[in-house]
């Protein structure tokens, strides 16, 4: 068994498996427009500082804090609604990150790979389908459940030792 083989891989999606940062960026600049440059701005720059936080949170967040007018739980979900028609068939044709591909070629089989993304988690596995990569992750895992509950839960319930573990 090679030194790879015996780790246990967390991946997260964007940026990480598949080159789609930049689409996520556009859907947020798409919402935000109406609001002007300065609260465009403000939106950019927390998406930019806070990658791989749910969209939720982030959109959220931006209402709140740039805005100034926080969302009802209705239209938080119309938000993420319209997040997401604008970045699904985008993200669904993203190019791989380079080498991304290879490695999960050269593993799967060989070791335990998990998807754990900020991405809420029907989307997320709705995306990983539509791409044929299902098959490289024991689980896919997103929103609204947080990543560092995800990997706790996946350290218990597979019993792995976060020694022998790298996100």
């Amino acid at each position: 068994m090679s030194e790879l083989e015996s780790v246990s891989w967390f991946f997260d999606f964007d940026g990480v498996v598949v080159d789609s940062v930049g689409v996520k960026t556009e859907a947020f600049r798409i919402l935000f427009e109406p609001y002007g440059s300065e609260i465009l701005s403000q939106v950019l720059e927390h998406h930019r500082l806070n990658g791989g936080i749910s969209r939720i949170d982030k959109i959220q967040y931006s209402h709140t804090h740039f805005v100034g007018t926080p969302l009802s739980e209705t239209e938080l979900a119309n938000w993420g609604r319209k997040y997401s028609d604008l970045v699904v068939d985008r993200v669904i044709g993203a190019p791989w990150i380079r080498g991304a591909q290879e490695f999960l070629d050269e593993m799967h089989g060989r070791c335990r790979i998990f998807l754990i993304s900020g991405t809420p988690e029907d989307e997320l596995k709705q995306v990983v389908e539509a791409r044929g990569i299902t098959h490289y992750f024991d689980e896919i895992l997103g929103s609204p459940i947080r990543k560092p509950a995800h990997i706790r839960a996946l350290l218990s319930d597979y019993q792995l030792p976060p020694h022998s573990c790298v996100y």
